[in-house]
């Protein structure tokens, strides 16, 4: 958004709003929190309720009669809108997330907003408007305040919604002694970092995304100057990012800016900015797109525009950066006509379209539910109605018009992430990574198994990899899971993930191998006898308890991990399935007529072609075992097919336990490739 609310009370409006002897001219304004101005409206207009901080005098006759100008509520708003949709439900079907932004939801009583708000079909995203902004988080030096963004992110996630932040650098809404405090080069750096370090750090692992740097360029693509830009030099765009990353290591970061969308020395400026950060290895995961055009030059700009706005996405996404929409209304000049209601709707068609177009745009933000609620009026004055939900909470043309373009998009279907859990027992955090990208909004869909006798499942018939592979099928198919997938196979689960790709090829979408076996590691190392006896003694000395007293004390198990560790015979070596499940394994290792070896003969001879494929490996075990070393070179260069290649990662210092949580503090460890890695397999054609 571009003004704060305090802002827009105050006089840009008052001034152009012309007073006559019987009261406020139509579209001037009446009212508002800290309005001293004229309250009655001209003879044939009424003082409508716009927001906290804003009332206009409309044209017309109020039903139930004008709104007072220090009204906090809508009076407007009495029953929830009926005939909805859901836009979120639509657009997540696509890959996409649709949201909203909010402000002061804590002083709200709107009952028909909040409804509409927090419903999770409509809305999977929450923007805090203000609420994380420098003034409203740290107005005076190194004094921190978090009770009304903690409000916001906490009432998004109560509505089963994510939160993107915005925003930490802004040239605007600074309190003064930011911006005219005169600092130094040094200083404000240091100012700049420890404000990120600590609002980004307040919000670590709560928010999807950050709005890292607002609005850093001018409409001539030349740089803002901002006190930043003035003191620190282009520079502070890598220092902020940098400290964001080290801030809160899970979330997106994102530069933000208007007037971006369509080709021109803006968007080129950023674009520019984008690959020399990129190639800087900067971390810099997206470009947030504002559009806020009037109807009177979006239909100049717009039947262009949808041409323009898809290629200036696609080099942005060539870049490897996701896109989103951060900031959306299309307004018009009040009083609507048939023919502008219309123009508006298909403006939001366009823009939807675009988004959907591009395979890396990630979601829409709307700024805002209802027009009650909109920032326009008190900006531009005589225009407004930009949003999708009228004053009473209504839907409006344009909310049907984006409903039906999400609904109609014919795009390929969501990939569903499959990844074998590795654990024997659930809360040792074997798949809870990948379960955080889904519930943090970076990945659509998940599903995290367990093959037969370990976690939650029952023994099977037989360990045979193929029983284990045909099982997963028919759950899947039970379930009503349908690819494609991103199959995710972690050690030996490396291996069934071959096997399964290999009978369903047609349901891959792509494949992620973490520190895998291969055939020749798995008869090597399991067949040893040494593996072999390993794997006996902890089962004749299960009974005794101390493999679960050891565990508990080394890997300070949490509360919740004990319980489901009881529910599920306490720990690995105390479950009799998983050791009736790791003696049949043994045992399948050792014949070499078993169906498990056949089965590891048909992965050789098959893999799906052209499948997009990442092979993580870890670098202690590459570094200190030959063999091993070797099995991961020939998994990449023998058996991926060549012309999926994507990338052979060795991840030094890692070990191979490769996804284990990232210690606290730490930046760049096996966790973080882990989750980059699905990520970028998600958007892969």
């Amino acid at each position: 958004m571009v003004l704060s609310n305090k802002k827009l009370a105050l006089g840009a409006l008052a001034a152009a709003a012309i007073q006559s002897v019987q009261g406020v001219a139509v579209w001037g304004q009446c009212g508002g929190s800290t309005w001293t101005g004229g309250t009655t409206c001209d003879s044939g207009s009424y003082c409508q309720y716009q927001n906290a901080y804003y009332s206009q005098c409309v044209p017309g006759t109020a039903t139930t009669g004008a709104t007072s100008a220090t009204t906090t509520t809508s009076s407007a708003a009495t029953a929830t809108a009926t005939g909805l949709r859901g836009l979120h439900k639509l657009a997540k079907a696509k890959g996409r997330y649709f949201g909203t932004a909010t402000d002061q939801l804590w002083t709200n009583t709107d009952t028909a907003y909040l409804a509409i708000t927090g419903n999770p079909d409509e809305f999977g995203a929450n923007t805090p408007g203000n609420q994380l902004k420098w003034d409203a988080t740290e107005k005076s030096r190194n004094v921190f305040s978090y009770t009304n963004g903690d409000y916001q992110v906490s009432w998004a996630k109560n509505h089963s919604q994510v939160s993107r932040a915005h925003t930490l650098v802004w040239h605007s809404q600074l309190p003064s002694w930011v911006s005219s405090g005169g600092f130094d080069n040094a200083t404000l750096i240091s100012i700049m970092q420890n404000h990120i370090s600590n609002v980004a750090g307040h919000y670590k692992g709560k928010v999807y995304a950050w709005d890292v740097v607002n609005e850093a360029f001018n409409d001539d693509g030349t740089w803002r100057p901002s006190v930043f830009y003035t003191t620190i030099g282009p520079s502070y765009i890598a220092i902020a990012l940098r400290a964001a990353r080290a801030a809160d290591p899970t979330a997106k970061l994102y530069i933000n800016d208007y007037n971006t969308d369509w080709t021109g020395p803006k968007s080129d400026a950023i674009y520019n900015l984008a690959k020399s950060l990129l190639a800087q290895g900067v971390p810099l995961d997206g470009i947030g797109f504002r559009k806020i055009q009037p109807i009177s030059e979006a239909h100049l700009v717009v039947n262009s525009f949808s041409r323009t706005v898809q290629a200036n996405f696609e080099r942005f996404a060539d870049l490897g950066l996701e896109i989103a929409i951060t900031e959306l209304d299309i307004r018009y000049t009040l009083p609507g006509t048939a023919a502008l209601i219309a123009s508006q709707a298909e403006n939001y068609k366009y823009v939807i379209n675009s988004c959907l177009a591009v395979s890396r745009c990630v979601g829409v933000t709307v700024w805002d539910t209802s027009d009650d609620y909109s920032w326009i009026p008190s900006v531009f004055p005589g225009q407004g109605d930009a949003l999708l939900f009228d004053s009473n909470k209504k839907p409006k043309p344009a909310y049907y018009s984006v409903a039906d373009a999400l609904a109609a998009a014919t795009i390929r279907n969501v990939p569903t992430v499959l990844y074998e859990s590795m654990r024997g027992v659930p809360g040792s955090l074997g798949g809870d990574w990948v379960v955080n990208l889904r519930e943090t909004g970076r990945v659509g869909r998940v599903c995290v198994w367990d093959r037969p006798g370990y976690g939650f499942s029952d023994n099977g018939p037989s360990a045979e990899m193929g029983h284990v592979s045909d099982a997963l099928w028919q759950a899947l198919q039970h379930e009503g899971e349908e690819g494609p997938y991103i199959l995710v196979g972690a050690g030996y689960g490396g291996l069934l993930t071959r096997l399964f790709a290999a009978r369903h090829p047609n349901d891959v979408h792509s494949l992620l191998y973490i520190d895998s076996e291969t055939s020749h590691t798995y008869f090597l190392t399991r067949a040893r006898h040494n593996t072999f006896f390993h794997t006996h003694l902890p089962i004749l000395i299960a009974p005794l308890g101390l493999s679960r007293v050891i565990s508990l004390i080394k890997n300070h198990t949490p509360r919740k991990a004990r319980v489901l560790a009881n529910v599920l015979q306490h720990t690995e070596w105390q479950n009799p399935r998983l050791l009736s499940t790791l003696l049949q394994e043994q045992y399948l290792a050792h014949s070499r007529q078993s169906a498990s070896f056949r089965d590891l003969l048909e992965v050789e001879r098959k893999y799906p072609a052209r499948r997009p494929t990442i092979v993580l490996s870890s670098g202690d075990r590459v570094s200190k075992e030959a063999s091993w070393r070797e099995a991961q070179k020939r998994l990449w260069e023998e058996i991926v097919d060549e012309k999926g290649r994507v990338r052979w990662e060795i991840l030094e210092g890692v070990g191979h336990d490769v996804c284990a949580k990232t210690p606290e503090g730490a930046v760049g460890t096996g966790l973080d490739a882990c989750e980059k890695a699905v990520e970028d397999l998600v958007w892969k054609d």
